[in-house]
C-alpha cells in the first residue's frame, strides 16, 4: 500500500482531529518504513489486521472535512435513516424534541439505543 495523502493532509486531519492516536501511531511507522508484519509484532495483531487499521486511518484523512468524522459507524447510520445530513439538522432535531431514544428512528433497520443516544449528545456537545 503506497500512501494516498501529502504531509500537508495528514497535518490538516490531525488539527480537524479526524484520526485516532493510533491512527497516527500507525501512519508513522509505516512512513519510517515498517511492514505490516513488523508493526504486527509490535502490537501483537495480525498483519490483516494492520492493513484495517491503516485503511481505516488513510479513510480519515480522504473525509476529514465530513460533518460526521467524530462518530461512530451505526450513530453515522442511524443519523442517516433520521435524514440528518448535517451536525446542524442533527442539533435542530434535539432542540426540538425529535432526537430521542427509540427503536429505528426513521423507519430505519437500526435502532437507537441508550448507548447510541449518548454518543450523538457527546458529539453534539449537549445533555443526553
Amino acid at each position: 500500500m503506497s500512501d494516498d495523502y501529502t504531509m500537508e493532509e495528514l497535518e490538516d486531519a490531525i488539527a480537524k482531529n479526524a484520526l485516532r492516536p493510533v491512527d497516527i501511531e500507525l501512519l508513522e511507522l509505516k512512513r519510517q518504513g515498517w511492514t505490516a508484519r513488523q508493526i504486527a509484532g509490535k502490537y501483537r495483531i495480525s498483519k490483516g489486521y494492520v492493513y484495517s487499521l491503516l485503511a481505516h486511518a488513510r479513510g480519515c484523512i480522504r473525509n476529514r472535512d465530513q460533518w460526521y468524522i467524530e462518530l461512530d459507524s451505526h450513530s453515522i447510520v442511524v443519523l442517516h435513516n433520521m435524514g440528518v445530513r448535517s451536525k446542524e439538522e442533527a442539533m435542530e432535531l434535539y432542540a426540538d424534541g425529535s432526537l430521542r431514544r427509540e427503536a429505528k428512528p426513521g423507519g430505519g433497520s437500526h435502532w437507537m439505543g441508550r448507548v447510541t443516544y449518548w454518543r450523538i449528545c457527546y458529539w453534539l456537545g449537549v445533555e443526553p
